[in-house]
């Protein structure tokens, strides 16, 4: 049995990372921030599906795992995973300081990883509503 109520909650939090990174980037706010509300959006999205599907959501912030466990339900264009590997590191390597400040992402990265979380919330959102 499906549980459309649960992925619903779930696609619905996925879009507002989403929304807040597009803001924030219109702004031109600084890329670290904007990388991690896409990184949650992604990742919001994927664990949508196994929601979906009444199946154990895996905790974790590894995309590349999320991802595995979302395509037993959807294929996703293998190119995605260069640009989910991208966002992974933006969430773990921006999160918290270690003594060093990384390098931001550049507007161009952001943008695709952008059209990427789109993309992935725009398939999710009508996988769990067909």
């Amino acid at each position: 049995m499906k549980n459309r109520s649960i992925a619903s909650e779930w696609i619905v939090i996925a879009k507002h990372n989403l929304d807040a990174a597009k803001i924030l980037f219109e702004a031109k706010h600084t890329n670290d921030v904007i990388g991690i509300e896409l990184h949650q959006s992604i990742e919001k999205s994927l664990k949508a599906l196994p929601a979906f599907h009444n199946k154990t959501i895996i905790k974790t912030h590894d995309l590349m795992v999320l991802l595995s466990q979302a395509e037993k339900f959807i294929k996703f264009n293998p190119e995605l995973r260069e640009i989910l590997e991208i966002a992974t590191d933006y969430y773990v390597g921006n999160r918290y300081p270690v003594g060093g400040f990384n390098i931001l992402p550049s507007d161009k990265e952001i943008q695709k990883v952008i059209e990427t979380a789109d993309h992935i919330y725009i398939t999710v959102f009508e996988y769990i509503n067909q």
